[in-house]
């Protein structure tokens, strides 16, 4: 099971199992919370392993300190592997939104609308399932 032994995570695993059981009916979130140091990484990495090997498509990302303040960077590296063909199952707006963003088409007349990224990246989202 998982990627790691997690001594004394039994209650903390059992959540993660729940959680993808019920993301198979429809969408699910966790958020790990809590102080440095106690193991929230090691968690999610953990949530991550066991996803993979349910058959989920796992989409994640880690962005660099120096990253931070450049915008879309960490959707870039999240879509990275995503197939270009199924940017063409959103609805245009979310399509031009999220290609001006990963900077695969020109802006055109003006910056990606934020709005049309977010709603790209909801549960409605084709991209998700793909």
């Amino acid at each position: 099971m998982g990627t790691a032994d997690l001594l004394g995570r039994d209650n903390e695993q059992a959540v993660l199992r729940r959680l993808l059981e019920r993301a198979q009916d429809g969408p699910a979130g966790l958020l790990l919370d809590g102080e440095a140091g106690i193991g929230k990484t090691m968690l999610w990495r953990e949530g991550i392993a066991l996803a993979v090997e349910r058959g989920f498509r796992v989409l994640t990302c880690e962005a660099a300190p120096t990253e931070t303040p450049l915008a879309f960077a960490a959707l870039g590296d999240l879509l990275d592997g995503v197939p270009l063909s199924s940017y063409k199952r959103l609805p245009p707006p979310q399509r031009k939104a999220l290609e001006t963003s990963l900077l695969l088409i020109e802006p055109g007349d003006g910056k990606a609308d934020q709005r049309a990224v977010s709603v790209g990246r909801t549960d409605a989202n084709p991209l998700a399932r793909c």
